[in-house]
């Protein structure tokens, strides 16, 4: 078992003090030891094997723009999509993630590493993933 949470164990909307990201760190509860795999990153989301990070910001907060990291299970880097794009939130299902950055949604094929599918939506627009379905979807 594993998980992976900002740093410190705050949620997402915590762990955004004044735009600047605290970090994700993978956590091994058996164990109870910690790492920081992402210490730029603001968000995480988790995917089959693969841990997700991002800026979780607004376009506008200070901050570089890291797009979306992927790390393995032992917070090891695996892969990183959208260099310079200031990611606000990411979804995910099954072996895809839904990337919002600016006013862009990137559909990410997990499996490889590839953006597979783009739908803009006006910026000024608040927007909700709604996902369904199982994990192999």
């Amino acid at each position: 078992m594993w998980s992976a949470s900002t740093a410190g164990g705050s949620s997402r909307r915590t762990a955004i003090r004044a735009g600047l990201p605290k970090g994700v760190e993978v956590v091994d509860p058996r164990s109870g030891t910690r790492r920081l795999v992402d210490r730029g990153a603001g968000a995480v989301r988790l995917a089959p094997g693969l841990v997700l990070t991002y800026d979780g910001r607004s376009a506008g907060s200070p901050g570089g723009s890291e797009g979306l990291r992927a790390f393995d299970r032992q917070g090891r880097p695996r892969f990183r999509m959208l260099a310079g794009e200031v990611v606000h939130d990411v979804q995910v299902l099954g072996y895809h993630a839904y990337a919002r950055a600016g006013d862009t949604v990137h559909v990410i094929d997990l499996r490889a590493h590839a953006v597979v599918g783009r739908s803009r939506v006006p910026s000024e627009r608040e927007m909700h993933f709604v996902v369904q379905g199982g994990a192999g979807d």
